[in-house]
């Protein structure tokens, strides 16, 4: 599209601990940068949820004063998973650095030429950094969480709470864009 935005594109290092001792996985997410975004026209929500800090502090003290374990949970890859299926909704990106020779190290058949770039590519998966992503995923872990008797805090919208048919406290959620915390009898 000629009227397409280019955005930058950012490779994205984090480094996670392993089942092994003393060894480490190395992962790396394509982002896109370099959008302005704004609010109530281009997204939903003014940021990704991430729950205030006095609700994490009330959730493990109380949480842990009943005797409740915590889990810690990473959604591998959230924003990377699915696919975008409206073509104008779609991102156009510079390839990353060093994707080239990548790219011609394992299709020598097909090369590409370094020198006639810059390139761009359609995305046709969601990529963090867009601002489809983040919606995307926000409203497919509301709907999942809310599918399984999980209640949404009012003020806090980061932060839900679960209770049993005598409606005690069965558990509680913490979120932080795609990290959580789970706190249940």
């Amino acid at each position: 599209s000629e009227n397409a935005m280019i955005l930058r594109s950012v490779l994205t290092p984090s480094v996670k601990s392993t089942n092994i001792p003393n060894l480490w996985k190395l992962n790396i997410r394509h982002c896109v940068n370099g959008k302005p975004m704004k609010g109530m026209l281009e997204y939903g929500a003014t940021r990704a949820s991430t729950v205030h800090p006095d609700s994490v502090r009330f959730q493990l003290a109380y949480c842990t004063s009943q005797g409740f374990t915590h889990r810690p949970y990473d959604c591998t890859n959230a924003f990377q998973c699915t696919f975008e299926d409206d073509p104008n909704k779609r991102v156009y990106c510079y390839l990353p650095p060093f994707y080239i020779n990548w790219y011609n190290s394992r299709y020598p058949h097909d090369f590409i030429d370094p020198k006639n770039g810059p390139y761009v590519v359609q995305a046709a998966q969601l990529i963090q950094g867009s601002p489809h992503a983040a919606n995307r995923w926000q409203a497919n872990l509301h709907n999942q969480i809310t599918a399984l008797g999980f209640i949404r805090n009012n003020i806090d919208h980061a932060f839900y709470t679960k209770h049993d048919n005598e409606q005690q406290l069965e558990a509680m959620l913490s979120i932080t864009v795609d990290d959580l915390l789970l706190s249940y009898k």
